[in-house]
C-alpha cells in the first residue's frame, strides 16, 4: 500500500521509507521465527506426530528452518514492493530464473543428500528469487521516479 501510494504521488522518500521499513520488519520477523524454531522446534514437531521415526527425521531437518526465514523474507519483501508497484513481470522473471536453479539443485543434490538436498534446493530457490528480483530494483526505481 505504501509503495503504491509513493509511486502514485511520485514521492521518492516515502518509497525509500517503505523499502526500509519492510526490510526491518522482515528481518525482525526472521529473527523471531529463528528463535521460535530454536526454542520450540522439537515441541512443534511433536504436535504433528507421535511416530518416533517421523519426529527424529523432522528434528534432523529443523536446521533448514533456522536458515529459511533469513533467505525467505528478502524475496517476500521484494515481492510486496513489486506488487505495490504493479510490476508483476519482474516477479515472474525472477521466479523463472530461480526455478532453473531449483531444478538443477534438485537434480544434483537430492541423490546425494536426500531430504537435506530437497531443503537445500528450496533454500537456493528462495535465495535465487530474492537475488534476481533485487537486480530489478534499480530499474523499478528509475522507471517509477
Amino acid at each position: 500500500m505504501l509503495v503504491g501510494r509513493a509511486i502514485g504521488g511520485k514521492n521518492l522518500s516515502l518509497y525509500k521509507r517503505a523499502f526500509s521499513l519492510s526490510g526491518q520488519w522482515g528481518f525482525g520477523s526472521a529473527i523471531c521465527l529463528f528463535f521460535v524454531i530454536l526454542l520450540l522446534g522439537e515441541s512443534i514437531v511433536a504436535l504433528f506426530t507421535t511416530l518416533l521415526d517421523v519426529r527424529l527425521l523432522a528434528n534432523d531437518l529443523l536446521i533448514w528452518l533456522f536458515i529459511f526465514p533469513f533467505v525467505g523474507f528478502w524475496g517476500l519483501q521484494l515481492e510486496g514492493i513489486f506488487s505495490g508497484a504493479t510490476e508483476a513481470k519482474s516477479v515472474r522473471d525472477s521466479i523463472a530464473l530461480a526455478l532453473i536453479i531449483f531444478s538443477a539443485a534438485i537434480w544434483f543434490f537430492v541423490p546425494i543428500y536426500e531430504q537435506h538436498g530437497i531443503w537445500l534446493a528450496f533454500v537456493l530457490f528462495s535465495f535465487g528469487r530474492s537475488f534476481f528480483l533485487s537486480l530489478y530494483v534499480p530499474r523499478l526505481t528509475k522507471t517509477k521516479f
